[in-house]
């Protein structure tokens, strides 16, 4: 419910690199910051942009992606069906100085139903449960170039890259993350590119 602010700014400011973050009491963010930053690096670098992209950022929470993205592509648009994270996530686009990214509140699986525009690459970081059957054939459908997967749950992840396999991905890399040492929890990063194997059958 709401919250009200007792002392002191009402966010927790993280700066990674050369951004930096507002993140209200309800938004998620990783709270292991040197190895959210090597991933975020990770994915950006694995999608290997040129520049002129055009890439959705699913689950996008406060802009964590879709900020440092921004760099290096021509449009990123971060959808995100909490509203706090996408107040956070505007704002921290206007701190950073970012033009090039425009949030959406939306859920991630009726804004893929209205979307019809050219996309060249996905990164989805879905809570624990995954993206589900519904998101990601909609991801298919939309074809773009790669897709990066960022996933909590080794399961769900499992589960959403056979449906994405079967679609017409290959999977290049699946690198994990100690996010949460000492734990048998692990932050996971797939990176899946469209297969140019022809069908003999």
């Amino acid at each position: 419910g709401p919250y009200r602010t007792l002392m002191g700014e009402g966010v927790i400011v993280e700066e990674l690199g050369w951004e930096s973050f507002q993140i209200p009491p309800t938004a998620f963010f990783q709270s292991n910051t040197n190895v959210a930053e090597k991933m975020v690096d990770f994915v950006i670098d694995s999608l290997n942009p040129s520049g002129n992209e055009r890439v959705l950022d699913l689950y996008s929470g406060v802009g964590l992606f879709s900020i440092k993205l921004s760099t290096r592509v021509g449009r990123v648009i971060g959808v995100e069906s909490n509203r706090v994270s996408v107040k956070a996530s505007r704002a921290n686009a206007n701190i950073n100085r970012r033009f090039n990214v425009d949030f959406v509140e939306a859920d991630v699986e009726e804004f893929l139903e209205a979307y019809d525009k050219r996309v060249d690459a996905v990164v989805l970081d879905p809570p624990r449960h995954g993206a589900g059957r519904a998101v990601v054939e909609r991801i298919l459908k939309l074809s773009p170039e790669r897709i990066a997967y960022v996933s909590c749950e080794p399961s769900t992840l499992s589960r959403d890259l056979k449906i994405l396999v079967g679609g017409g991905y290959e999977v290049e890399r699946v690198v994990p993350f100690d996010m949460f040492p000492q734990t048998f929890h692990v932050e996971t990063v797939a990176i899946l590119k469209k297969s140019r194997r022809r069908d003999l059958s």
